[in-house]
Parts: structure tokens; C-alpha cells; sequence
């Protein structure tokens, strides 16, 4: 089953997903693609560790250039 969740918030984006897609404004288009390593079933902890700060941070920084 696959499931599509539009957010602007990199947060919100990175608790659920398995995978972040980053779009381009228009012409819409898929500028990077992110799989996403934490195990499940995730915790609300996990917000504060290390390597989610590292990948929120690169999601941010890569995201920013678009």
C-alpha cells in the first residue's frame, strides 16, 4: 500500500515516511529523492536523536537550493 502526504514541514515529513520526495515548483519535478533509515515502529523520541537531527538537517539544506 502506498500513501501520499503533501507537507511543507520537514518534520512532519520525516517521522512517518519512509521515503521523502522533494518537488520543484513549476514545472513541477522530483529534485531528490530520500529513503529514510529509522526502524519501526518509530517513537516520538526519535525527534531528538542524533542521526534524525543530522537527516532533518540535510533534508533542510538540500531542499532549500529549489
Amino acid at each position: 500500500m502506498t500513501t501520499v502526504f503533501v507537507t511543507h514541514d520537514t518534520e512532519e515529513a520525516l517521522l512517518p515516511a519512509d521515503r521523502i520526495i522533494v518537488m520543484s515548483a513549476r514545472p513541477a519535478g522530483v529534485v531528490n529523492d530520500f529513503p529514510l533509515p529509522f526502524e519501526r515502529p518509530r517513537h516520538t523520541e526519535l525527534v531528538i536523536e542524533r542521526a534524525f537531527l543530522r537527516r532533518k538537517r540535510h533534508e533542510l539544506q538540500s531542499s532549500c537550493r529549489w
